[in-house]
């Protein structure tokens, strides 16, 4: 079953605030961040009541989006966690520091499955205040 995609290389270029002049190879690198970034998003909404038919969800699902891939851009997170979880790793004598942040027990699991922009722009559409109206 086809999904429509929450965000495209169009809508990721306007969250940056650049022009949408990517090279074909380039647009398709975006796109296909964008369905990864998407899946965590969804990953996310598992529990959420929400209404696609209200542009301020739609809208807030496609900024989530394009935050989510630009956190994974910035951070190199590859959707295991890890990149945001140690300062540094080694594989002789397996030494892993953690970052202290990391952690903390206030850190949400949505903040660090998703990213703080991603997190705070659903948490302010409303997807996890009780009950989002829905038709």
């Amino acid at each position: 079953m086809a999904t429509t995609p929450y965000a495209t290389a169009s809508d990721y270029a306007a969250y940056k605030g650049v022009a949408d002049d990517y090279d074909t190879a380039e647009r398709l690198r975006i796109n296909a961040g964008l369905l990864a970034a998407q899946d965590d998003v969804n990953g996310q909404l598992r529990f959420a009541v929400y209404d696609l038919t209200n542009t301020a969800h739609t809208e807030a699902l496609t900024r989530a989006t394009c935050a989510r891939f630009d956190y994974t851009e910035e951070s190199g997170d590859d959707g295991s966690g890890l990149a945001t979880q140690f300062n540094s790793m080694s594989l002789g004598s397996a030494s892993l520091t953690r970052n202290s942040y990391a952690s903390s027990a206030t850190r949400s699991r949505l903040v660090d499955a998703l990213g703080t922009k991603a997190a705070t722009i659903l948490w302010a559409a409303g997807f996890w205040s009780g009950v989002v109206a829905h038709s």
